[in-house]
């Protein structure tokens, strides 16, 4: 490939997909002939020039172009898993495209993925090798064994919901920029989906609060201090009923801010005076929004309270300012800790390199008791774990893991499960393994002890791609 930057790559990659995704579903339904075929097909000749040559990858339920993950978006969530779902019933690993291909090669190759339904994966990649003749500028690589289906599924539900719940933030917040009056209805039926799936899988969703962007922050944090707040409900046996208000409240916490100027939000220097006071004003602004909302009702108070409260602190030293300290709602100490714990998590305009999970858990312990319950403070970390979601560990065998899920074990909660990326010699693994660190050998002694924690930024790693 060509000497072009991560984001360019990305670009590209996503550039290919889409084309392909498209000409599949119109082999599928419109066959060869349609006018559409003309400039997807020079579309996805433009990307490889661009990047001398694109190798499109199915790892695990992502994308990929070479080494680089195509990071998902709700633009392209659609044809990612269009295209893995292709890759899956004709058993593709891997489609290389090089530069100079034949465009009717590719065209061959893509009538006959669309229009065919092998009995067997095996069989279909048997099928779409025969298309391609002796062709040598498109090749076809085998997909590795795949993990169980229970797995896939569970995974591929638990992202179908975060972009769902995505989406339904962004209408939300996209109304309120244009005065436009939207009903909760879609927002609840969400939010009991999301609801249904943390009761029954907890561990997928809270791994996709890993996934942050700083182009779409606002969606993405309220997305991620949603599930963590339902995580923190979870943990302390809240109802159901309990659990959808909680989830609808940490929703829209920040929806004040779609009253402050864009401009504002993303200024990547500091705030002035006047600039200040908007951004410490928007918790007032989302009380205002929400009071307006159709379909509110026995929800309004309980969203309310999560807006107004989350910056205001348990001992009152945030804000909004009152005449008089109050005692926060249990929403509002829910709400803050995670909104906390996700903004400094993430990368910013202002901010693109944010601290480890680990780091930000030792500064909001700091503050137990004082801007945070101290309660709700024991109740979070035994959620996260010691070792929060997202953490790096260098462990004394020299391999290297990603904590994936807390131990639920007081007793072993310095003793996560782990996703293991790299063996011994730090080679990275094709598929992590997933493990406990309370596994023992001969003589009761742990296999794996932590040496310590590494910060992905310095190794210039996106934890991310090991929750998707």
């Amino acid at each position: 490939m060509s000497d072009l930057d991560e984001r360019e790559l990305q670009a590209l990659g996503w550039e290919v997909a889409r084309q392909l995704f498209v000409l599949i579903r119109i082999a599928r339904t419109h066959g060869a002939n349609n006018e559409a075929w003309g400039p997807a097909l020079g579309k996805v000749n433009s990307a490889v020039k661009q990047a001398d040559g694109i190798a499109l990858r199915a790892v695990d339920g992502a994308l990929y172009v070479g080494d680089v993950r195509l990071k998902v978006d709700r633009e392209n969530y659609t044809a990612q898993e269009g295209v893995i779902r292709a890759f899956g019933t004709h058993c593709v690993g891997a489609v290389e495209i090089n530069p100079g291909f034949d465009a009717m090669d590719l065209k061959n190759l893509l009538t006959t993925w669309g229009s065919s339904s092998p009995p067997t994966p095996e069989q279909g990649l048997e099928l779409l090798s025969g298309a391609l003749g002796d062709g040598e500028g498109i090749h076809l690589v085998k997909a590795p064994k795949p993990k169980s289906e229970e797995q896939k599924d569970s995974r591929h539900m638990a992202k179908a919901i975060y972009i769902r719940t995505l989406t339904a933030v962004e209408d939300v917040m996209e109304s309120v920029k244009i005065n436009q009056a939207f009903p909760l209805k879609r927002s609840k039926r969400v939010m009991q989906r999301l609801v249904d799936n943390l009761l029954a899988d907890p561990v997928n969703l809270l791994g996709l609060t890993n996934l942050r962007c700083y182009d779409e922050y606002t969606y993405h944090h309220s997305v991620n201090v949603c599930v963590l707040s339902l995580s923190v409900g979870r943990r302390l046996g809240l109802p159901k009923p309990m659990l959808a208000h909680l989830g609808i409240a940490s929703m829209f916490h920040d929806l004040g801010k779609s009253r402050i100027p864009v401009d504002v939000l993303n200024k990547p220097g500091e705030f002035d005076d006047h600039e200040w006071d908007m951004i410490r004003r928007h918790p007032v602004y989302g009380v205002k929004t929400i009071v307006k909302l159709k379909g509110a009702d026995e929800l309004a108070s309980r969203v309310v309270t999560g807006s107004f409260e989350h910056h205001m602190g348990y001992d009152g030293s945030g804000y909004p300012k009152l005449p008089r300290q109050r005692t926060m709602s249990l929403y509002g100490r829910i709400i803050s800790m995670c909104d906390c714990y996700d903004a400094m998590t993430s990368a910013r305009v202002y901010n693109r390199t944010p601290a480890t999970p680990e780091r930000a858990l030792k500064l909001m312990l700091s503050k137990s008791g004082k801007a945070f319950d101290s309660v709700m403070m024991k109740v979070f970390v035994n959620t996260i774990g010691i070792f929060p979601v997202g953490t790096l560990l260098l462990l004394d065998t020299g391999e290297i893991g990603v904590v994936f899920q807390a131990n639920e074990d007081p007793a072993q909660g310095d003793r996560p499960y782990v996703r293991m990326i790299t063996d011994t010699h730090g080679r990275e693994l094709d598929t992590p393994e997933e493990v406990s660190l309370t596994e023992t050998i001969a003589g009761g002694k742990f296999r794996w002890n932590i040496t310590r924690i590494l910060d992905p930024n310095d190794l210039e790693m996106d934890v991310s791609e090991f929750f998707l």
